[in-house]
């Protein structure tokens, strides 16, 4: 059953050929990368240090919370990032 058309009642020409066009056009399928994204609040001031360090040190703040994530992980006996993606890998 299809869904009835907005245009049904107006007194508009549709040209059928784009309307099929539009209503065939495949969903395209999401790729699992093996990342989560996730979001993190901080306090306004954490993030402008994390800035600049990051401009100093010439990497993205991104790296950094990496940094102090492989060092909790590290700090509680559990397998590095890297060691992580590596058997995920695998």
């Amino acid at each position: 059953m299809t869904r009835p058309s907005v245009f049904s009642t107006l007194n508009v020409k549709v040209d059928e050929s784009k309307q099929a066009a539009a209503e065939a056009k495949p969903v395209p399928e999401k790729k699992e990368s093996g990342v989560v994204k996730t979001s993190t609040y901080l306090p306004r001031e954490v993030h402008d240090v994390l800035r600049e360090i990051a401009f100093h040190e010439r990497v993205k703040v991104h790296d950094l919370l990496m940094e102090g994530v492989d060092h909790i992980l590290k700090k509680r006996r559990h397998p590095s990032v890297d060691e992580l993606k590596k058997q995920a890998q695998s």
